[in-house]
């Protein structure tokens, strides 16, 4: 469920007015939902005829793939000097490759971290709202931060409507 707050605090209007009024606002965000789930419902049938017309173009693909790798594998004399051969459709061959591996990301943090490796790992910060809160609330001055207490006026659409309006094809 989703909340929008409001800032306007004038009351003109009268509390069935303010009924119909927000009776109103939720059907918006109701067709608005909708509109997303259909967009989003069309979006994934693109993916997915798209995915269907990929494995069409040649359904041996992954297994000529396959075959030409095993050919360089078995075949390395043809890829000494120089090490790709190029046809006119591009070039395939032998390269050198690295690629590492985290086996315990923990582990392997806390090490590069006390062995000051600052090549190896980079720094992130958080703010943490609660904890800036609290300090504000304590009295501790804050660039850039400051806390708005008091009475805000929101609406909630029911969950539910909104659901079965995603639903809804």
């Amino acid at each position: 469920m989703s909340t929008t707050r409001l800032s306007d605090k004038r009351n003109a209007m009268t509390l069935d007015e303010a009924k119909t009024l927000f009776n109103s606002i939720a059907m918006a965000d109701i067709k608005i939902a909708r509109t997303k789930a259909q967009a989003e419902a069309r979006i994934a049938k693109i993916k997915t005829d798209t995915e269907i017309k990929v494995a069409e173009v040649d359904p041996d693909l992954e297994a000529k793939c396959e075959a030409l790798g095993q050919f360089i594998d078995a075949n390395p004399q043809h890829f000494e000097k120089p090490r790709n051969i190029r046809t006119s459709m591009g070039s395939f061959g032998i390269q050198k490759a690295n690629k590492v591996k985290i086996t315990d990301k923990d582990a392997c943090r806390d090490f590069v971290v006390d062995q000051k490796m600052t090549n190896c790992f980079e720094p992130t910060y958080k703010i943490v709202k609660k904890g800036i809160a609290a300090a504000l609330e304590a009295g501790s001055k804050i660039p850039g931060a400051k806390l708005l207490k008091g009475e805000v006026a929101h609406y909630k659409v029911s969950k539910a409507l909104l659901d079965k309006a995603k639903e809804t094809k």
